[in-house]
């Protein structure tokens, strides 16, 4: 019976003796697949550091910067530079962050839209589609006056000799017809006297020279025909020329020159515009 018991003890306790030696070597290898994956980690995150500090230096060498980077798609998307870049999502296919508040175009529905930080700035006058002269007169013809007949005479002579001393010879008779003609037509009547029909696409006041100018047609720089009115004229019409002249249909007689290859006038009375 003694022995029997003995060995009875000596299997129990060599029975605990493997489960602990068991359970020891499980978590020696936890720990040390633990380790072996911070080190892989850590090794990877040298890498990617490593990667970063060479493309930041050969952007530097290039003159660029991470930071004018992040400005410029900031600017371009529309969004102050301030932002704090939060990324929001990862995109798996091409491999990028995608970021809440600076993120490009092609990420954003509401591009141009009211609930952004900062309206980019709508390059109507760069990016704007112009169509032939021939298609926008038949399409938006320009009001005719109703004053269908200026006649030149020897106060009309006066006044423009005073006008326009750059002219050193007036060939037309007393009694002439001065010609009408819409802002479409009015290149052909460069270096002439005409009276100039059309409707205001845009206003422009510089205060520099505290002058207006009227650009008819459509906006600068795709205008047909530009008026440059002095301030103290332009301010007999209305207190605000630039809002009175918005949108309306005026007619112009003066002398019609070329500045920077368009037709213009310059107005020197306010009785040589009428508004219609």
């Amino acid at each position: 019976m003694k022995t029997r018991l003995f060995t009875v003890i000596l299997l129990m306790v060599s029975l605990v003796t493997f489960a602990q030696t068991s359970r020891r070597n499980q978590s020696e290898r936890r720990g040390q697949e633990r380790s072996n994956n911070k080190s892989e980690n850590q090794n990877e995150r040298k890498r990617d550091s490593r990667a970063q500090i060479n493309s930041s230096k050969s952007e530097n060498s290039r003159g660029y910067s991470n930071n004018s980077n992040e400005r410029r798609e900031n600017q371009r998307s529309g969004f102050a530079s301030s932002v704090n870049r939060i990324p929001e999502r990862r995109d798996k296919d091409n491999n990028r962050e995608i970021y809440r508040h600076d993120s490009p175009r092609e990420y954003r529905s509401d591009y141009h839209s009211h609930n952004s930080f900062r309206r980019p700035v709508l390059d109507i006058h760069y990016r704007h589609h112009v169509e032939p002269l021939e298609i926008r007169r038949a399409r938006f013809p320009f009001r005719a006056p109703l004053r269908a007949e200026i006649i030149w005479s020897s106060s009309m002579y006066n006044d423009f000799r005073i006008y326009y001393p750059e002219v050193s010879y007036w060939r037309y008779p007393i009694g002439h017809r001065i010609v009408i003609a819409s802002a479409y037509d009015s290149r052909t009547y460069i270096g002439e006297v005409a009276n100039i029909y059309g409707r205001v696409a845009e206003t422009y006041y510089n205060r520099e020279t505290d002058e207006y100018s009227l650009y008819l047609g459509d906006n600068f720089p795709y205008h047909d025909f530009s008026v440059v009115i002095p301030g103290y004229e332009a301010r007999l019409f209305s207190e605000t020329p630039e809002y009175y002249f918005a949108n309306t249909n005026i007619s112009v007689t003066g002398y019609v020159s070329n500045f920077e290859g368009k037709p213009e006038i310059q107005v020197h009375r306010a009785s040589q515009i009428a508004v219609y």
